[in-house]
């Protein structure tokens, strides 16, 4: 079966069952201006509403029911979504159907529709001023420039732990008013897309890629680069956290996370971040930086949490699995001078991570508590999965959801996603997930 074209859940398919094949499909993209462009006045204000129209024939011989299709289209006039062509969505992310009109139909001898041409007339949704009320803001040092660019491709890949979330946009920039608002590399920048957002970012690069521009943004701050070093001397984990957040003027918080004391600790001419992660890895806890904030958790305890949701997996969904369960070290060893520190997992696997630490260990206990931390940092994403799906805006990196399968039951049940990427444009969403670790 091949889906040539959905809207609001009807669809245009071409099957051993059913030929429903649209054709006729137009659109335009206009800008809006003002003034007299021979007086030299013409001033852009953004685009018009952009329009969509189509038709189809339908037939009983084919599989068709044109007049239940025509009443079911007149139900739908005044409803709003997205069109999507070949999968992806085409055209403005909300279209209106404003008209429905039958042409050429076609009746037996009792009076049945046996065939029929529907044509459907369909506007971009959109309040006053061309702006749909959830339409994406791209809020660039503090305005919203969507209206301004032509906005090709709009990704956000965020992640749980050990990496910055980026924003990737591609636009056209043909109203060559983006040297205007003198760009720099440590701009801020933030994407709004209904209950998704991508929070405070700070702008890399904007370099021009095959005839568009493309703008890069992270969630850490450029500052994050540099290198410093440092000691400590009875110093607690969070306020290790806290110091560098207030180095990179960033806000602080911490869930679920115990505070230990070091007696000495040491950054040797690392980035701040690196020696961050180095340090949680000890203590089986993570960060992430959101919105100009540092976030430290406790990665077993936010693994544990009751799922937000379910995600159901169809028998045609192109997911994924890894499992490389038994590859997943069975025992941790690590080693520092005079102190050995030991912890074995549940699973009963022979298979020994050895460690030597140049970092102080200061007493049995802390050792295998490091021991523990760095085999869950190294066994944690042994069995891991990808799906891509259609848009999840109530879902985040760090989200845990229950997973519910077709033909895979195994693979059911709670998952944590520790890397989701939304694509803006197309409204699809992929998500990478793993099973929560037990017994660490």
């Amino acid at each position: 079966m091949a889906v040539q074209a959905r809207w609001c859940g009807m669809r245009w398919e071409v099957s051993p069952d059913i030929i429903k094949a649209l054709h006729g499909l137009t659109t335009s993209y206009k800008l809006k201006s003002t003034g007299d462009a021979k007086e030299g006045t013409n001033k852009v204000k953004g685009y018009e509403l952009q329009p969509l129209t189509l038709e189809y024939d339908t037939a009983i011989v084919t599989g068709g029911n044109p007049r239940g299709e025509l009443d079911a289209w007149m139900r739908l006039v005044g409803r709003v979504g997205p069109f999507y062509l070949a999968g992806r969505r085409f055209g403005p992310r909300r279209l209106q159907l404003d008209n429905v009109n039958l042409s050429a139909a076609e009746l037996d001898g009792s009076g049945n529709m046996t065939f029929a041409t529907i044509a459907l007339s369909f506007t971009e949704d959109a309040d006053e001023g061309g702006k749909a009320i959830d339409r994406m803001q791209i809020i660039y040092k503090g305005v919203n420039i969507y209206d301004d660019i032509s906005v090709n491709e709009c990704f956000h890949d965020m992640h749980a732990a050990s990496r910055s979330d980026e924003l990737l946009i591609r636009f056209n920039d043909t109203n060559h008013v983006w040297d205007g608002w003198s760009p720099g590399n440590e701009d801020d920048i933030k994407v709004v897309d209904g209950a998704a957002q991508t929070g405070k970012m700070w702008v890399e690069s904007v370099k021009p890629e095959n005839g568009l521009m493309a703008l890069r943004a992270y969630s850490i701050p450029p500052t994050a680069k540099d290198k410093s070093s440092k000691s400590w001397e009875n110093v607690k984990l969070l306020q290790l956290g806290q110091e560098i957040a207030d180095r990179h003027g960033l806000a602080f918080e911490s869930y679920d996370v115990t505070d230990q004391l070091y007696e000495y600790v040491r950054q040797d001419n690392l980035p701040d971040f690196l020696f961050l992660e180095q340090r949680c890895a000890l203590e089986g806890v993570a960060f992430l930086v959101f919105d100009g904030t540092l976030v430290m958790y406790g990665e077993a305890a936010l693994e544990g949490k009751a799922p937000a949701g379910t995600i159901e997996v169809t028998a045609d969904s192109k997911f994924q699995y890894n499992d490389n369960a038994a590859a997943a070290y069975g025992k941790c060893e690590v080693v520092n001078g005079n102190i050995t520190g030991v912890f074995s997992a549940a699973s009963g696997s022979s298979k020994l991570l050895h460690k030597v630490l140049q970092i102080r260990m200061s007493s049995q206990a802390e050792a295998n508590r490091f021991a523990a931390g760095l085999l869950r940092y190294e066994n944690k994403n042994t069995t891991t999965g990808e799906l891509p799906t259609g848009i999840l805006r109530d879902y985040a990196a760090g989200s845990v959801v229950n997973i519910k399968t077709a033909g895979a039951g195994s693979w059911d049940g709670p998952a944590f996603i520790y890397r989701i990427r939304h694509d803006y444009v197309t409204e699809t969403s992929k998500i990478f997930f793993r099973k929560p670790l037990e017994g660490y």
